[in-house]
């Protein structure tokens, strides 16, 4: 789904796609985001190993990565970067269970080339069935970074906890999320760090009410302080609606009266006033998704620091108009206003078209557009690509493609490639040596 970035003060995830990465993904998730493969920009190659056992399970990789992305510096108030150079990581995590509880721990070494510094990262976590209602689920890491720090080798933490309740009428939950100024990440997501953040939430299901066939009124409190005098980062406290009905329905309503945000450490603090609402819904077996939301209200300017009468809208349509023909529309908006005009607007949009011949041979299309207007700036860039696929299983796969992209954002350019692909599973290969 598109993503806006030109009026946020923290980085924002991109989904992962490359299959290289997904085999044994459960193994990789812990109770924060503490591994992020979108990190390696551009793998020049890699060696994975998993294993499974009865009690101990585990994965290790070594990516060589050509770099050309960004390495995050997360902050308090924001999320710096640098460009990313050329790095070797090497990464391993393993898990253990005894029934009612979990426990695991990684360790993560990035070392970026022309001796610039790396970032090692490691720490145990857990995850315990208290009782039939309550969990418990916390980790802590430790880094050590020398690279894009002036320097100095800095040292940080992070400690992460969640205890939750879980029943049949609603659920609780309190998480405790407190990180050092010094911790970084690079091979995780950590967007900001030197605050103390404590988030409680509680829900209440009323059951089956009218068309719904569950319906919960919700209450979350949120609030982050600076670890350097412990002043206001964030706060914000949301009472809800949530329900669900037929044909996939889900709608949910929440109201911030007063979400409170400060941008920097002695700056003034914003606060905003809005509404959040969204509906997912299946309206016909053609229409198989309709899932959009809104924020309207005043929101926060995070450019000029002020507040604005604003929105921002998030729709993806998926149709499915013949049998085989697959259609999906992916758009984001986002505009604020001020003295009676425009000041800022941003929009992205995806257009996905797939054709299926058979079981086997596709014919996908895509078309991406974004733009962003705000005062004197113009950026406009285009996207498209077509790629047919040959899949002989699920692990073997061969592309073939093209794809071209309009870059208007400081005067016309252009690029072309062409790409073919070959995806090959090795177990398959030795299986047909064996026979």
């Amino acid at each position: 789904m598109p993503q806006l970035a030109g009026n946020t003060q923290f980085a924002l995830t991109l989904q992962e796609k490359r299959p290289f990465f997904f085999e044994s993904a459960d193994l990789l998730r812990s109770p924060t985001d503490a591994f992020y493969t979108r990190s390696f920009t551009a793998p020049r190659g890699g060696l994975r190993a998993t294993w499974r056992g009865s009690t101990w399970s585990g994965s290790a990789f070594a990516i060589d990565d050509r770099g050309g992305g960004l390495v995050l510096l997360p902050g308090p108030y924001g999320t710096g970067a640098e460009l990313q150079p050329a790095s070797r990581s090497l990464a391993a995590r393993v898990k253990s269970d005894w029934g009612t509880l979990q426990a695991g721990g990684l360790a993560v070494q990035r070392r970026y080339e022309s001796g610039i510094g790396e970032n090692t990262v490691l720490g145990p976590d857990l995850a315990w069935q208290l009782s039939g209602a309550w969990r418990l689920r916390a980790q802590w890491l430790h880094s050590r970074t020398s690279a894009f720090t002036g320097g100095d080798t800095v040292d940080g933490d992070r400690v992460y906890a969640r205890l939750w309740r879980l029943v049949d009428d609603g659920e609780l939950q309190l998480t405790v999320d407190d990180s050092g100024a010094g911790f970084r990440h690079d091979t995780g997501f950590v967007s900001q760090v030197g605050v103390r953040r404590t988030t409680l939430f509680t829900s209440h299901n009323f059951g089956s009410i009218g068309p719904f066939n569950d319906f919960f009124v919700n209450l979350q409190l949120d609030r982050a302080t600076d670890h350097q005098g412990g002043g206001l980062v964030s706060q914000d406290w949301r009472p809800g609606l949530y329900a669900t009905g037929a044909s996939n329905l889900e709608w949910f309503l929440e109201l911030h009266p007063d979400s409170r945000l400060r941008l920097a450490r002695d700056g003034e603090v914003i606060r905003e006033r809005y509404v959040h609402v969204g509906v997912v819904y299946t309206p016909a077996t053609w229409f198989p998704l309709l899932d959009t939301s809104v924020d309207a209200g005043a929101l926060a300017d995070t450019v000029d620091e002020r507040r604005r009468p604003g929105l921002r809208w998030n729709g993806v349509f998926k149709l499915r108009p013949v049998r085989r023909l697959e259609l999906e529309s992916s758009a984001s908006l986002a505009q604020l206003r001020g003295d009676g005009r425009l000041v800022y607007r941003e929009s992205a949009l995806q257009q996905l078209a797939v054709w299926h011949f058979d079981a086997r041979h596709t014919l996908r299309a895509i078309l991406q557009q974004r733009a962003l207007d705000r005062g004197e700036l113009r950026l406009r860039d285009r996207a498209t690509s077509l790629t047919y696929a040959w899949r002989r299983s699920a692990g073997t796969v061969f592309y073939v493609g093209a794809s071209q992209a309009r870059n208007q954002s400081g005067g016309p350019a252009r690029t072309t490639e062409g790409f073919v692909k070959l995806q090959v599973d090795i177990d398959e290969v030795r299986a047909g040596w064996g026979s």
